[in-house]
């Protein structure tokens, strides 16, 4: 403790506090009076001129600690950080044990986000008997911007024991237990914002993140709608609530959403990556680019959006365009697997089937359990091979498989995830995460299918397209046929169980769908869409806990990206 106030000391002369103007001239009289004017101009609410009144006050007296500490709080109501921590400084050059010195100068650091020095003023304030629910709950926010969210919750719980009344206390206990997974808990605080305050636009937009979490769609939608009946205006609420609705299948409410969303704030990359997969989808390519444009130019270096926009100009066949972003992609991320695999399936789209297999075996050497990557780096090897072998006995024709162009098929089917989506790519389609938050409750990041010569028989990576085509269009018996058929010609097909369980929750055969998503966990055990689809299940069947216990291991996989 000595050593702090030492240092704190050491700003305060550093800043130049000992040799204000007219140090040594100090007139009391004068002093009071410009200090009488603050507080009255401060009751006014006239802050900039009970600003303007004090530093009358502190030419008159410098050392007044009064119109310091009085200073530095009306510079915090007015976001005026930096000016504040000075004058906090000085205050506790003068008084280095005050509590509430210490407690001002940690809200000064976390307005400028300097989390780990306002973590320390806030102890500060503690251990010289300055505590206070509103003390407790800056704390935690500070926690919580050092991403230590278990001792946010602590801090939080703290302040709610001080004051019960306080709405704002539960959303930040709520949101904390949101980052660690602990979504039923983070609904319960979230509630309990809304006993205390039910025009809690925040709180109820929180918990229709948490029911998204959750799988909970309808009710997420419910919770969106009802924040948005209280600030129409909020662009978060809007895009979450698009999200939701294009996971139920409500594909015109969700592009109502977005477009909406996108009004109030143009900027948002998630929300444009996400009606750029819708657009995709529903086959409309030029707006698909479009959109994956404008997120590109709100962050260049967006790697899920250049993957997603190298797919676009596939389909529309513009090549060179669409391999440069996928290029792009693997320069800011050469660790990214789905970076790898989206211009390996690019090169095996335009018959470079050499270079195919060097970025197919980078992909696979990255992600090992990567069933496509693997599937696609097969053929590429077969043709290869073929080719080869072709040269070698001076055959006169080359021998290679005849290619499709880039398909219109961008997206898998919608089974219901709330991690992140950008948007797919032409054939193969990538399954990518997103790399900031909020994420959206939204469809599954569509994951793709090999590219097929067309001679040879259907492959599993086709069937599990086909199928995926049977489940948008709700054809589930047809679904299920093939993508059974998927599974039993590759065991190891992740995606092909996960999507095989999703048509049987369609169809109501809950148990069936277990046994599917447990297969799809063995081969890929960090595959957040069959947790949370396995999460949905197991509530649907009354295994609270073992949902639970799935919700959270999805969420936790989402922190990680």
């Amino acid at each position: 403790m000595v050593q702090r106030y030492r240092w704190v000391t050491a700003i305060a002369l550093a800043a130049g506090f000992l040799v204000l103007p007219g140090w040594g001239q100090v007139d009391p009289r004068r002093a009071r009076q410009h200090y009488e004017n603050a507080i009255k101009f401060e009751g006014d609410g006239r802050l900039e001129e009970a600003v303007t009144a004090l530093d009358g006050a502190l030419q008159a007296d410098p050392k007044s600690h009064g119109a310091l500490r009085r200073r530095g709080r009306l510079l915090l109501r007015l976001g005026r950080f930096e000016e504040a921590q000075r004058d906090f400084n000085a205050a506790l050059a003068l008084h280095p044990l005050d509590g509430e010195n210490w407690a001002g100068l940690g809200e000064a650091q976390l307005g400028q986000k300097q989390y780990g020095m306002a973590v320390s003023s806030f102890e500060s304030a503690i251990e010289n008997k300055h505590e206070s629910s509103q003390l407790y709950r800056l704390l935690g926010q500070a926690l919580a911007g050092q991403g230590k969210g278990s001792l946010a919750i602590e801090a939080y719980t703290k302040s709610i024991k001080l004051r019960l009344d306080i709405p704002e206390t539960y959303l930040l206990r709520g949101q904390a237990q949101a980052g660690l997974g602990r979504f039923r808990d983070a609904i319960e605080d979230y509630e309990q914002a809304l006993h205390h305050k039910p025009d809690y636009a925040e709180a109820h937009r929180e918990r229709g993140f948490a029911h998204g979490q959750l799988g909970l769609f309808d009710r997420a939608v419910e919770d969106f709608t009802r924040a948005l009946s209280v600030d129409p205006n909020d662009a978060k609420a809007l895009g979450f609530r698009g999200a939701a609705q294009d996971v139920l299948g409500r594909r015109k409410e969700a592009m109502e959403d977005y477009t909406a969303a996108l009004r109030l704030d143009p900027r948002s990359v998630n929300v444009l990556l996400a009606r750029g997969d819708l657009q995709a989808r529903q086959g409309k390519h030029e707006g698909a680019l479009a959109d994956r444009t404008a997120a590109l130019r709100v962050e260049p270096e967006h790697v899920p959006a250049l993957i997603a926009r190298g797919g676009s100009y596939h389909i529309l066949g513009r090549h060179a365009e669409g391999l440069a972003d996928r290029t792009r992609a693997i320069q800011l991320d050469a660790r990214n697997a789905q970076a790898w695999y989206g211009r390996g399936a690019a090169y095996f789209l335009l018959s470079e089937y050499e270079k195919a297999v060097e970025d197919l075996e980078e992909a696979v050497r990255l992600q090992p359990n990567y069933p496509e990557a693997t599937e696609a780096l097969a053929k590429a090897r077969e043709i290869v091979i073929r080719m080869r072998e072709a040269a070698t006995m001076k055959e006169t024709k080359p021998v290679e498989a005849a290619q499709d162009p880039p398909r219109a098929v961008e997206a898998e089917s919608p089974e219901p995830e709330t991690a992140e989506k950008s948007a797919p790519l032409t054939a193969p389609v990538v399954r990518m995460p997103e790399a900031q938050k909020p994420p959206i409750p939204r469809r599954p990041d569509p994951k793709p299918e090999p590219p097929q010569p067309e001679e040879a028989p259907l492959s599993a990576a086709e069937l599990n397209r086909m199928g995926r085509e049977k489940l948008n269009e709700r054809n589930l018996a047809e679904a299920i046929r093939l993508l059974g058929e998927a599974v039993k010609l590759n065991p190891r097909f992740a995606l092909a169980w996960n999507g095989l369980a999703y048509a049987r929750m369609l169809s109501g055969q809950y148990r069936e769908a277990l046994t599917d998503l447990d297969r799809a966990l063995e081969v890929d055990p960090g595959y957040i869409n069959a947790l949370q689809n396995r999460a949905a299940v197991r509530r649907r069947l009354g295994d609270t806990e073992g949902a639970d216990a799935d919700a959270a291991r999805a969420a936790e996989l989402l922190q990680k990206r």
